[in-house]
């Protein structure tokens, strides 16, 4: 996903917990602090619980259980993709 969506300029992270990093611009990596709060708005809307951390706001915190199924991590994902353009 990181490779077709230009907002994404990052993504780092161990094991289940993952950050997310979007950015206005990937070359400047200029912060999209106000893009990443109606994300977190938006992914709450459709079921989905993350948040936003980082010195600007802009990291996208994924931090599921150690039980999720392939199913609940799909599910996750799909509505991601929809929101990250």
């Amino acid at each position: 996903m990181s490779k077709r969506k230009n907002l994404i300029g990052d993504v780092r992270g161990k094991g289940l917990l993952i950050g997310v990093e979007l950015v206005t611009d990937k070359v400047t990596k200029k912060p999209a602090s106000e893009y990443t709060s109606k994300v977190v708005k938006s992914a709450r809307e459709n079921g989905l619980l993350i948040r936003s951390v980082g010195r600007y706001r802009n990291v996208l915190l994924l931090g599921p259980p150690l039980t999720i199924s392939l199913e609940q991590t799909q599910m996750a994902i799909g509505i991601l993709d929809r929101l990250i353009n």
